[in-house]
């Protein structure tokens, strides 16, 4: 890296925090990563194609999307099942135990073509925000939750 390379990483360091505070993403975990793609930035940079800052962005959120596809499910993913209203589940049975349901169904949601999507939505994110870290619009979250919901109440019917 040049002089001039590392001068201009220098200057706008703190695109890094502004791209990890605006993605939600944490310093500690992403800043490597993303510090990277601003040297990558930096080095590649055509500027009669647009400005840096712009260019470091469409770089640092490509990889935050790679990266989110590739760790879909991580540790966190592992807690308890929060079914709320949006579920409309009127099937359970006087007799059934919550937590043995919320296994089964955490078991069958690991089988799930769509199990990132769902869970993230179970751990509170609204559709507008998994939409944003996947890089896909909020109707397709919308039609891809509808669809594992189903797959997971036909499931249990059947059980």
């Amino acid at each position: 890296m040049t002089n001039k390379e590392k001068q201009l990483v220098t200057e706008n360091h703190n695109l890094i925090y502004s791209f990890c505070h605006r993605h939600n993403l944490d310093i500690e975990d992403w800043y490597g990563i993303i510090a990277y793609k601003l040297c990558q930035a930096v080095q590649t940079h055509d500027v009669k194609k647009g400005a840096l800052t712009t260019y470091f962005y469409t770089l640092a959120y490509n990889e935050m999307i790679t990266t989110f596809n590739k760790n879909k499910i991580d540790a966190t993913h592992k807690k308890a099942f929060p079914i709320d209203e949006s579920w409309d589940i009127t099937i359970l049975k006087d007799n059934c135990d919550p937590k043995v349901i919320a296994n089964e169904l955490l078991e069958k949601i690991e089988k799930l073509e769509n199990k990132d999507i769902l869970l993230l939505s179970l751990e509170g994110f609204t559709q507008v925000e998994i939409a944003e870290k996947l890089g896909v619009s909020r109707k397709t979250i919308n039609q891809k939750l509808q669809i594992a919901k189903k797959e997971l109440l036909d499931w249990y019917e059947k059980e």
